[in-house]
């Protein structure tokens, strides 16, 4: 996965794949609005937190974050 991911950020671009990035979250955060109401759209909140969940991917690599500092500051948090 990550070799895709680089070929994506490298197609793209960075500044586009962190704008992507965004419009997901806000993606995110809409489902979960609606779920929240409905309890009724979990296949569309699960879409969106996949979605969500590779563009932190890309986010990190894009950064340089490492695998071990984002599992040392979730575990922080």
């Amino acid at each position: 996965m990550k070799k895709t991911i680089t070929e994506i950020i490298n197609k793209f671009g960075e500044t586009n794949q962190l704008i992507i990035a965004m419009e997901e979250c806000s993606e995110l955060i809409k489902e979960v609005s609606k779920y929240i109401r409905t309890k009724d759209n979990k296949e569309n909140l699960t879409e969106e937190l996949a979605d969500v969940c590779i563009m932190i991917e890309q986010i990190r690599l894009i950064v340089g974050i490492n695998e071990l500092e984002l599992y040392e500051m979730m575990q922080k948090n």
